[in-house]
């Protein structure tokens, strides 16, 4: 009898397991939208590589579908304009906006609309305030360029600030955006003493500047955070520490190709398996874009 109750609980528990539909996932990214203004037929999403294609019609709409595992940073390019969508698998969002005065009529709808909409008074803080015109704020003396440095990051991220005044905003953008003014900061300390000297016109190693501790911070750079690889600051970062450890290797063995000796940096520094990945493919990509067509 005992036996007996067993085998049929096992087999209302094996009946009810193969009664349960498989979990969907839906990878699914749509991006609807109207530009006006527009003078180019085509408009196209990518990340790292073209994900789809529309045609933009003769009213500005357009709608772009793909499929796409995890959040990214997606670049839209429709002729001279790009511009880009934190998105995540499943996410739909409406964009709609004047092709020639894009920053200041962009109107977003939908998921991560307040994500979106925030990064375009990023971006346009960012050309207004000149944060990027490298040449001229480091054209300045150490004090000055540290305080006209600090107060521009300070404006941009204000809006940073309001963001996450509000509510519902996703967690890992946060993250992100949270990172760039630090990363943009550091970044910009490492190239101070090349830029100044250049623009100035004397020996880099006469820059007065904390060289030695700007180095010490750049070491200090965590080197697996996956989702901050859209964070271009801290990009530029990762690709300093391979770009030096590729450097001494091929100090140290002048028959090694940059390739070769990338790739062993990569894997000297990065423990986790889908970066690394990730960080080769890119490096084999660039150089076979630089090198051309093969011609037979």
């Amino acid at each position: 009898m005992k036996n007996l109750s067993l085998s049929v609980l096992a087999a209302s528990m094996l009946l009810f397991a193969c009664s349960q539909k498989p979990e969907v996932i839906d990878n699914s990214i749509k991006i609807y939208g109207k530009l006006d203004n527009s003078e180019f037929p085509v408009i196209v999403v990518s990340l790292d590589e073209d994900l789809a294609k529309d045609s933009v019609e003769s009213d500005g709409s357009f709608q772009l579908k793909f499929d796409y595992p995890e959040s990214g940073m997606f670049m839209l390019t429709n002729g001279d304009l790009r511009f880009s969508l934190y998105l995540d698998p499943g996410d739909s969002i409406h964009v709609s906006g004047d092709v020639k005065e894009f920053a200041k009529t962009f109107i977003a709808s939908g998921d991560k609309a307040k994500e979106n909409a925030y990064l375009r008074k990023k971006f346009k803080a960012i050309n207004e305030s000149g944060l990027e015109n490298f040449m001229e704020i480091m054209a300045l003396k150490k004090d000055a360029y540290f305080s006209k440095k600090d107060s521009l990051i300070s404006i941009v991220k204000t809006n940073y600030d309001s963001l996450i005044m509000g509510k519902g905003i996703d967690s890992v953008f946060s993250a992100m955006e949270e990172s760039y003014f630090t990363y943009q900061s550091m970044f910009m300390d490492q190239l101070y003493p090349m830029y100044h000297s250049f623009i100035n016109k004397i020996p880099q190693d006469s820059v007065d500047f904390p060289v030695e501790e700007t180095k010490s911070k750049l070491k200090e750079l965590p080197l697996d955070r996956k989702e901050l690889l859209g964070v271009a600051p801290y990009r530029n970062l990762l690709d300093q520490r391979i770009g030096a450890l590729a450097g001494e290797l091929m100090k140290a063995d002048t028959t090694l190709a940059y390739e070769k000796v990338s790739w062993i940096a990569i894997d000297s520094l990065i423990k986790d398996p889908t970066i690394k990945d990730q960080l080769k493919f890119e490096t084999l990509k660039s150089t076979l874009e630089y090198r051309g067509p093969v011609h037979v």
